[in-house]
């Protein structure tokens, strides 16, 4: 009865531990990246911003710039080159 009241609680408290590595995270989109317009996300097609450590900006519809991000989330700011890449 003992080997119970101790066995299950610790088999419960691993599977916990494990499960918490298995949790699946937000990753960013490969096909879209987005801008924050008005307050809301919007997607937008996958950009390439070439290579380098400045952020990554698009201007759409004479509009912007804004700052390119790979998921809906704004610590995924997207880097690059620096330069502003204008969108239809």
């Amino acid at each position: 009865m003992n080997l119970r009241k101790f066995i299950l609680p610790m088999m419960a408290f691993i599977f916990a531990i494990g499960m918490s590595f298995a949790t699946v995270g937000l990753e960013a989109d490969p096909q879209n990246d987005y801008i924050q317009r008005n307050g809301t996300w919007e997607a937008i097609p996958e950009q390439d911003c070439g290579m380098g450590e400045e952020t990554c900006q698009v201007i759409k519809a004479g509009e912007g710039p804004f700052t390119l991000y790979d998921a809906q989330n704004l610590s995924s700011v997207k880097k690059g080159g620096g330069d502003y890449i204008v969108l239809p």
